[in-house]
């Protein structure tokens, strides 16, 4: 069915701006909440409605039940109506099993997990047709592995690859899926889809295009890895001695890399 008045949470900014782009149209209707990001709404819903969408947009803080609960309402009184609730909104706050506390462990409950159920159950209720779609990507990490399949920002594929690509290399903090996805892509036929997450990375607004991210130097050993032209040269000499270009890591265990994809060009 097609969506026509949808709730995007965590709307403002990142992936749920570029979702909500994506879907604007002059038959559209759109509620973005967001939370403290109020200057890039507002320059968020004058882009949505010169696409022709009607726009709302609502503040809250989804660490706080009584604020999650106003949403719902507020978008069916505006909208008159719903038809589609896209859970974006999330935190990932670094923290280990040595350093987290109850405070952090708990807003991270409260907005990854119970903010989702409660806006589900509650759109359900304000929901006047059967139909309805409800899509989820506020608590899908990078290596999200599901029964049989791995879901990935890029790629989805039976797990049985696994045994010929190898999994995530453990020495990459945050550029292991990018490193995969080299490996999945020599390995076999893929697609190529234009999708909403390939739009925000390729917007220049994703962590490997920031200067200050760990991501710049993972990007480097990778590209010195598979022989990809290199993005910033002066990072050649620094990602050398960081990583392991020849070898990978699973499992604590070291497995050379031409012994997993003996064609890729060396």
């Amino acid at each position: 069915m097609k969506a026509e008045k949808i709730i995007i949470t965590g709307g403002a900014t990142r992936i749920g701006a570029s979702i909500a782009k994506s879907l604007a149209g002059y038959d559209v209707q759109i509620t973005l909440h967001y939370n403290k990001s109020v200057k890039e709404v507002k320059k968020l819903k004058r882009e949505l409605e010169d696409y022709g969408s009607k726009v709302f947009i609502i503040k809250a803080d989804l660490s706080i039940v009584s604020q999650t609960k106003r949403i719902i309402p507020f978008a069916y009184k505006m909208m008159k109506g719903l038809d589609c609730l896209i859970n974006n909104a999330s935190i990932f706050e670094k923290d280990d099993l040595i350093n987290f506390n109850e405070k952090s462990f708990n807003k991270h409950m409260n907005v990854n997990l119970q903010a989702p159920a409660i806006l589900t159950q509650n759109f359900k209720r304000f929901l006047k047709s059967k139909k309805g779609n409800t899509i989820d990507e506020s608590t899908r990490p990078p290596q999200d592995f599901m029964s049989g399949m791995l879901l990935g920002p890029f790629f989805m594929f039976r797990k049985k690859i696994l045994q010929e690509t190898g999994k995530f290399d453990e020495q990459f903090y945050s550029g292991n899926d990018y490193d995969l996805a080299m490996r999945l892509v020599r390995n076999g036929n893929y697609h190529c889809l234009n999708e909403i997450l390939g739009y925000y990375l390729n917007e220049g607004k994703g962590l490997s295009t920031k200067s200050q991210s760990l991501q710049p130097l993972e990007r480097t050993a990778i590209e010195l890895r598979y022989n990809l032209p290199i993005l910033d040269t002066s990072l050649i000499k620094k990602a050398s001695e960081s990583y392991d270009i020849d070898n990978l890591y699973f499992d604590s265990k070291k497995t050379p890399l031409d012994t997993i994809a003996k064609h890729f060009d060396q």
